[in-house]
């Protein structure tokens, strides 16, 4: 509808008219009027997403109210992130209609990063209900798997498809653990490496004795 969305350094994000460049609301992105440093809009152009150096992500909608004129308003913010967000944008998921198969459906996902180096994902269309789902840039799983009996530690290589097996120094006695200890810097056993694997590897345990090694 020709309008224009801006953001400044007072930390308010403004809409204007593309017509005749005069000013039509005024919003507080956070009480602390820190930067705005990013801004994104969803498919349709009725919902504005912002952040920035006030981490909250707030969401500006336009009502769409038959009876009243379209009106922009704050609704709701969320505030996964710890430091200041750079980026804001939105992204499209494809998910299957449950009455067609073959005819997919696209679903908008917002995703924000910024200085705490994770992402964080926001459903666009119920944004109000739906918590921010947060990514970090540190694997969920442990790439590493101890077998205290046998001394031995695998440590997983996902896009090599192979695992190296360390060997371990004995358990120290406590008698001698102010006296200095002699460590053998090569640790390394040899590597299991999975064939036909088209996929990276995301997870790994060891038993206890070192006898059973699971990959998946």
């Amino acid at each position: 509808d020709n309008t224009i969305v801006s953001a400044n350094s007072l930390g308010t994000v403004q809409f204007w008219s593309g017509s005749t460049g005069t000013l039509i609301k005024s919003f507080d992105q956070s009480e602390h009027k820190a930067d705005v440093l990013c801004l994104a809009k969803n498919r349709d152009e009725t919902k504005i997403f912002c952040s920035g150096v006030d981490s909250r992500v707030l969401c500006i909608q336009k009502t769409t109210t038959q009876t009243t004129t379209p009106e922009w308003i704050s609704t709701t913010s969320h505030r996964p992130h710890s430091h200041d967000v750079k980026a804001l944008t939105i992204v499209y998921n494809n998910i299957s209609n449950n009455n067609n198969k073959k005819e997919r459906q696209h679903e908008e996902v917002l995703l924000s990063g910024g200085v705490d180096t994770k992402l964080c994902t926001y459903h666009v269309k119920d944004f109000r209900n739906f918590r921010p789902k947060n990514y970090y840039p540190w694997p969920t799983h442990s790439p590493m798997s101890l077998a205290p009996k046998a001394r031995l530690l695998a440590f997983l290589k996902p896009h090599d498809a192979s695992v190296d097996i360390h060997s371990l120094a004995p358990a120290p006695d406590s008698a001698l653990l102010t006296s200095p200890q002699q460590i053998n810097k090569d640790t390394l056993l040899g590597s299991i490496k999975l064939k036909h694997c088209h996929h990276a590897l995301t997870c790994m345990a060891m038993s206890r004795d070192g006898r059973y090694l699971a990959v998946a």
